[in-house]
């Protein structure tokens, strides 16, 4: 049987009158891996955190295994930024001499895809911050690594590099992250905090994927019963108005029974409905043009600049759902910033239809001041606001955001990322919209919040455009998707996408191993043969015809009965990746005869 690395028996935690959770009991096994989940504010870091030994119980006790080497990987960096990120990495490691110290930094780094160790945090993106607050938590060789959404910031490349990382290593790990995709790969045991459990917790032997089933299951199971206490109680209270008169041990036990029964019903209630969600909605203007957004051979370069993209034409309208993928830094952002006319193209144009309404949500959200209220946020200064025509107060719009009217006059500095999250959704869907840009809406939101959103926006009779690196949010909304990066291409699905962001990956490795390392070319040893000779004089035409028909199919599918049938869309994808596949091939068989020749 595994060891245990560390138990909870039956803490208790509060923050001021706040009662996050109360008797948790759990057991941390070698070699599990753990997801924690549960709404915002549920308690979750706080659980990591009394883990790692950075935050005490009020009441129970915390039992480690002796010796156990715990590391932990906070949401929020704290770097000198102006240190080489090595020393960092050495400076995390006690215990060993400095010989010890520069290998299992270095090893760690390595390990974290990291080349040059003489780089420093400033230089960093977001991403690659976290890469190194993991390779710090990996250089002390831990039993117990603790993740809090280690995901944050990561592209698409990183995250898929963690999912990685972590079904090699041999440690515990316990992971906290609303990308469900993410949880679904890399965790065998999902841990849920949430006032629907009598207990305020439930541990589930099952990746993310089934706990979901298995926790529809616990939800319906709650509500027959509550069916059936509510049937019971009314009988009960029935005979309690009838006066009856409790003289004997009999009455007197029912009247007990009553009470408890009705204390428990009460209690029952207040589990079930606290799986309440948020009520976003979206006003839209009933706009029945066909074309919203049209591009015309639209480019775009920062001066001295490789283009970002380039010769982009298609026709966006009502009802449809484009996701926008690639790397940090390959021109999501900025084809949002054309689109939008923030910023003007290279060459080309955007057509917009007339009075179009954008509303257009970034990842940094908006600049909040702070110091202001929620009341005074969403009504700017005034009590009433104008949704889907109608004046409304701002209590009773901002109840559809789970924000209480009893919350309204706290300031925003006093709410978690999460709140504020969900306070610009609000701020920002109260204006009419035909097109709605989310630049990853996602961070900082609660896998409930996420879902519902997600049945909000599949609702939505605009065009979404949506940058995110969650892919079961993209996946389920997503009919259509542009690639940035190498190439600018339309996708029917994202897993097409990530295998041929894949296999163009490893031809790029394969293409820098096979390059010459001096300028001096070796003389061919050997001369070609007929059947080669022949072979080269019509390689050129292959080419030529495939690069036609390649260049006919990029035309096709951005005409729009490609896009708005699905069959064809993937029929479409799936021809040109073969035909690039294949001209790819005929280029390097060209190049290796010309070589011989």
């Amino acid at each position: 049987m595994s060891e245990i690395l560390c138990s909870l028996n039956n803490i208790d935690k509060s923050f001021g009158a706040k009662n996050l959770f109360s008797q948790i009991k759990l057991s941390i096994y070698d070699k599990e891996r753990i997801a924690i989940v549960g709404p915002n504010g549920s308690g979750k870091s706080t659980l990591l955190k009394i883990m790692a030994g950075l935050e005490t119980v009020d009441n129970g006790d915390v039992s480690v295994r002796k010796n156990i080497q715990i590391s932990y990987v906070p949401q929020e960096e704290s770097f000198n930024k102006s240190v080489p990120i090595l020393e960092i990495v050495k400076h995390n490691l006690t215990g060993l001499d400095d010989i010890e110290k520069d290998v299992q930094a270095s090893i760690a780094l390595s390990q974290c895809g990291f080349e040059d160790f003489t780089v420093t945090p400033q230089s960093l993106s977001g991403g690659w911050k976290k890469r190194l607050q993991i390779a710090c938590a990996l250089a002390a060789s831990p039993d117990l690594l603790l993740l809090d959404e280690p995901t944050n910031h990561m592209d698409w490349e990183s995250i898929e590099w963690l999912e990685s990382l972590l079904n090699k290593l041999h440690c515990t790990y316990i992971v906290i992250s609303h990308d469900r995709a993410f949880l679904d790969n890399s965790t065998k045991k999902t841990i849920e905090i949430s006032p629907l459990y009598s207990d305020g917790y439930k541990e589930y032997k099952a990746s993310y994927s089934k706990f979901l089933d298995l926790k529809a299951e616990v939800i319906e199971n709650q509500l027959n019963l509550q069916s059936q206490l509510e049937n019971k109680a009314r009988r009960e209270v029935s005979w309690l108005r009838a006066g009856v008169k409790a003289r004997t041990t009999k009455s007197q036990a029912r009247i007990k029974e009553a009470h408890n029964l009705l204390e428990n019903l009460k209690q029952l209630k207040s589990q079930n409905n606290s799986q309440q969600k948020a009520n976003i909605e979206i006003e839209q203007t009933g706009r029945k043009t066909k074309k919203l957004i049209e591009a015309k051979n639209l480019s775009f370069h920062y001066p001295d600049q490789d283009p970002l993209f380039e010769n982009l034409n298609f026709k966006l309208g009502p009802k449809q759902n484009l996701g926008l993928l690639g790397m940090n830094g390959s021109g999501k952002s900025t084809f949002i910033n054309v689109i939008t006319k923030a910023l003007t193209p290279s060459t080309g144009e955007v057509v917009w239809a007339e009075d179009l309404k954008v509303v257009f949500i970034d990842q940094h959200r908006e600049s909040i001041d702070n110091s202001t209220t929620i009341l005074k946020y969403l009504g700017d200064g005034a009590d009433r606001v104008i949704f889907n025509q109608e004046s409304v107060h701002v209590a009773s719009y901002a109840s559809k955001f789970l924000f209480p009217s009893e919350k309204l006059n706290i300031k925003i500095e006093q709410l978690s990322g999460g709140e504020k999250a969900r306070l610009v959704l609000a701020k920002k869907l109260l204006q009419p919209a035909d097109v709605l840009i989310l630049d990853e809406p996602t961070n900082d939101l609660d896998i409930d919040t996420i879902e519902h959103l997600e049945e909000i926006l599949e609702a939505f009779k605009g065009l979404l455009i949506i940058v995110s690196h969650d892919r079961y949010f993209l996946s389920r909304l997503c009919d259509i998707y542009l690639s940035f990066g190498r190439k600018n291409e339309f996708y029917a699905d994202i897993d097409q996408w990530l295998k041929d962001r894949k296999k163009s990956f490893n031809e790029a490795k394969v293409e820098e191993s096979h390059k010459p390392k001096n300028e001096v070319k070796p003389k061919a040893t050997k001369k070609l043969s007929y059947k080669e000779k022949f072979e080269l004089e019509n390689i050129e035409p292959k080419i030529q015809k495939l690069e036609e028909e390649l260049s006919h199919l990029e035309d096709e599918i951005q005409k729009p009965k490609i896009i708005e049938n699905h069959q064809l869309m993937g029929e479409c994808t799936q021809k040109i990746s073969e035909l690039q596949t294949n001209i790819a091939s005929l280029y390097d068989r060209w190049q290796e005869l010309e070589e011989k020749a």
